[in-house]
């Protein structure tokens, strides 16, 4: 073969593929030279998904493939844990209805009554702390002199000493709990505040 015939017939092999191509993809408008146009499935494989509360997925609403459009229900989270804390709440409010309602109704007789019992026995309480005082610093007062002058041990002089601060401790706080007990009453007379409720 001649390198003639060769090169017509590359030529017209050059010519047939020119052809082919124009008429298989045909040129783009040149106005818009950006413009790229394919088609295919873009598949998603993974996507992140976020609720405003933490919880376990209990329902999926769609499947694989499907459209979703905006504002659709993608998912629903097992609300349990969220019913548990209204039931929660629930009681809450009611116990506190109940607090209010007993403060609005104020101190019942009886406990006045219990209150001004617990304030005679307070005051009969520091009565016999203050006669015990009395009668362990006398006891006090002989036994340090008779120390100084032989006539009891260091020892027994030390535990009357420790019996008599005793007494004067047990006597301060019998007093208080006379005031406190005092308090309370004039609590339980007086009622409940208007703040109390608020």
């Amino acid at each position: 073969m001649s390198v003639k015939k060769r090169l017509i017939g590359a030529s017209l092999l050059a010519v047939a593929v020119t052809a082919l191509l124009v008429y298989r993809f045909p040129g783009e408008d040149e106005s818009d030279q950006t413009a790229l146009r394919v088609s295919g499935t873009i598949e998603v494989t993974e996507a992140r998904l976020s609720f405003k509360i933490p919880g376990h997925l209990a329902e999926r609403a769609f499947d694989e493939g499907e459209s979703i459009a905006p504002g659709q229900m993608v998912a629903r989270l097992d609300n349990r844990d969220q019913l548990l804390a209204v039931e929660a709440a629930e009681t809450e409010l009611a116990l506190a209805r109940a607090v209010v309602a007993e403060l609005e109704a104020g101190s019942r007789p009886e406990e006045i009554t219990m209150a001004q019992a617990e304030l005679e026995l307070a005051r009969a309480a520091a009565e016999s702390a203050e006669i015990r005082l009395r009668q362990s610093e006398a006891d006090f007062r002989r036994h340090k002199a008779l120390v100084t002058e032989g006539g009891v041990s260091r020892q027994a002089f030390e535990d009357y000493r420790a019996r008599y601060q005793t007494a004067r401790q047990n006597r301060e706080e019998a007093g208080a709990r006379v005031k406190v007990a005092a308090a309370r009453l004039d609590l339980r007379r007086a009622g409940t505040r208007s703040e109390q409720i608020d």
